[in-house]
């Protein structure tokens, strides 16, 4: 019953046909975002040094598996790419979308799971993404001691990563917050709740520094969202 009662909490309802309208039919605003994001987060990973040399890498809250797509190209030929969403029909999509696009490509694997009950011995990833306001999902108990599903997102994906490794975070910023200017595949009672779910980036930095992540670049590609780049603090 109380995961019944959670699920219902954490439910956002999109509107119809959404994972259409995301990947093929976004307004000029909204496709935009989605690029000024992909293009920022290639320059990350290339001003690194890492474009190419990534070994493992793991997408969460995958979506349509825009990113696994986009990161081919990043991850080494022995390498693996690893996609996760709780969403059985974004599975299903993403699975669509990859044989359509790469039907001969074996280092992709694309699992349908909360990712909070991921064992962390699934990792170390090299490079781990949460992107488009996907973390935002997880706050949907945000609370002021930090003693919430967020936090305990943010704790996992630091013990996924590796030593060297980097997570990036793509996050709505605090305009996307005051406005409720979320995807227009949102319902506008869920675009509210998104914007009480989603922690000013102050926040969200402090967060990740209590999670054992010092940020290393912070940015704006587009007005309405964050971009967020930590790595591991190591002893």
């Amino acid at each position: 019953m109380q995961r019944a009662f959670d699920s219902a909490r954490t439910h956002i309802s999109y509107t119809s046909n959404w994972l259409v309208d995301y990947e093929f039919d976004l307004d000029r605003v909204d496709s935009r975002l989605k690029a000024a994001e992909a293009a920022r987060v290639r320059a990350v990973l290339t001003a690194a040094g890492r474009w190419g040399e990534v070994g493992r890498y793991l997408d969460v809250g995958t979506c349509t598996g825009r990113y696994l797509l986009l990161m081919r190209d990043a991850v080494r030929p022995d390498g693996e790419l690893v996609g996760i969403d709780e969403d059985l029909d974004c599975v299903r999509f993403t699975e669509a979308a990859l044989d359509r696009h790469c039907p001969q490509e074996t280092r992709i694997r694309v699992e349908c799971s909360d990712f909070l009950t991921v064992p962390t011995d699934t990792g170390p990833f090299d490079t781990i993404t949460c992107m488009l306001g996907t973390l935002s999902h997880f706050g949907w108990n945000r609370a002021l001691d930090h003693d919430d599903a967020l936090q305990d997102a943010l704790v996992l994906m630091r013990s996924l990563l590796a030593d060297d490794g980097l997570l990036i975070l793509g996050t709505w910023s605090q305009l996307a917050r005051d406005r409720h200017a979320m995807l227009a595949i949102y319902q506008d009672s869920d675009r509210h709740q998104l914007a009480r779910w989603t922690p000013p980036i102050e926040e969200l930095h402090t967060r990740l520094r209590e999670a054992g992540l010092e940020v290393v670049r912070f940015e704006r590609p587009e007005a309405r969202l964050d971009l967020t780049v930590a790595r591991p603090v190591t002893a």
